[in-house]
């Protein structure tokens, strides 16, 4: 696996997906036609790992020990305890009060936040990570809210995405449609857009998806 880093000009990516779209208000009608019962089973369905590779994630970001980490869109809070494990100190965020109550409930739960869909809730230069895995197609108005997310970090923190690859690899069912997916040089012109540029993108790591870790200077 071969690491590619790349400083962007905002002309350096192009595509026909518009920036920061409504892609988020279809994505979470789309997801919410499930009960929170099916999505945690989902969520937590320990074949996921087959294709997630938490591990392989985990690795990609660097030492979380100690360090403090903001899961944004937390979920099932399937990635934040192997956060929790890999020794950060983790606040699971979400918009959605079933979903951190399923987080809560757990043994050893970690911190929990409720977010909004316009706002992570970061105070300024609070944490080391932010991390977005397959949520990254439900946030609206991006660009914003990832300004936000950029003064949430500390001076080298490091923001993380996680998301699903353009085009659907052939013969995977696996996550949204195409039409809900963001690829990744529209997250990279957003990004920048918001802030960042730094950033380390891994195309080939996962199977079904990249992971881009944006840093703040």
């Amino acid at each position: 696996m071969r690491l590619i880093l790349v400083l962007l000009s905002l002309a350096a990516c192009s595509h026909k997906h518009h920036l920061s779209s409504d892609h988020g208000h279809k994505a979470n009608e789309h997801m919410h036609k499930k009960s929170h019962a099916e999505l945690i089973k989902s969520f937590d369905d320990p074949a996921r790992d087959e294709w997630q590779q938490p591990s392989k994630v985990i690795e990609l970001m660097g030492a979380l020990k100690n360090k403090k980490l903001i899961d944004i869109g937390s979920g099932s809070g399937y990635f934040t305890f192997k956060f929790q494990k890999a020794g950060a100190r983790v606040v699971a965020a979400d918009v959605d009060d079933k979903f951190l109550a399923h987080i809560q409930s757990q043994k050893g739960a970690p911190e929990i936040r409720k977010i909004e869909y316009s706002d992570p809730k970061m105070n300024e230069a609070e944490f080391d990570f932010a991390f977005n895995s397959n949520t990254y197609h439900h946030i609206d108005n991006r660009i914003d809210y990832f300004k936000k997310v950029l003064r949430g970090l500390k001076t080298g923190g490091k923001l993380v995405i996680v998301d699903f690859k353009l085009p659907m690899p052939e013969g995977k069912r696996i996550g949204p449609k195409e039409s809900m997916r963001i690829p990744v040089d529209v997250v990279l012109k957003e990004l920048s857009l918001a802030g960042f540029g730094r950033f380390e993108i891994y195309n080939h790591a996962l199977p079904l998806q990249y992971v881009v870790v944006a840093m703040r200077d």
